[in-house]
């Protein structure tokens, strides 16, 4: 694939299935083989477009959008701005959706290894760490049940492994 690629009989053409193998084969993480220069100080994130480092990695990430004066913004958290355009407001929406999405998905992670803990806890007869752990799962269950009522909000489908 990489000599086809190199020797142009692919045409410069490189799916995002192919990017990944490459990436996982060279140990790298894919944004690198798209912004090589992204390791610090600024690149371009779009062809004449410059950028932070950190704000391009934002960008891909989905922690971040591009304005309507084409640079990119900070992290999307917060209340809209009352000067953003309906374009950049929709596009910070997309953002919030990702971090929302995100968080609940660690949130799910982080219940799983407190099931697990607290199944360990019983098996030692530790009723103290018992007692602790179900209270920490009760705090997070209500925090997840926030999180799918601020992505139901947005009008996002919760239907589909968000439930936990």
């Amino acid at each position: 694939m990489i000599a086809k690629l190199d020797s142009g009989h692919r045409g410069g053409v490189l799916q995002v299935a192919e990017l990944i193998v490459i990436a996982a084969a060279l140990e790298v993480p894919p944004l690198l083989l798209l912004y090589p220069s992204v390791m610090g100080g600024q690149a371009d994130w779009l062809p004449g477009r410059t950028a932070s480092s950190g704000s391009i990695i934002r960008w891909f990430d989905g922690e971040a959008f591009e304005r309507d004066d084409g640079h990119l913004s900070g992290t999307a958290v917060g209340q809209l701005a009352k000067t953003e355009s309906e374009n950049e407001k929709r596009r910070r929406r997309g953002t919030v959706a990702i971090n929302l999405s995100r968080e609940h998905l660690w949130g799910l992670e982080y219940r799983e290894m407190l099931v697990y803990r607290i199944d360990r806890a019983r098996e030692r007869g530790d009723q103290t760490t018992v007692d602790a752990t179900v209270d920490r799962l009760r705090r997070l269950d209500e925090d997840l049940a926030k999180g799918i009522e601020r992505m139901t909000e947005l009008g996002m489908d919760t239907s589909g492994g968000f439930d936990g």
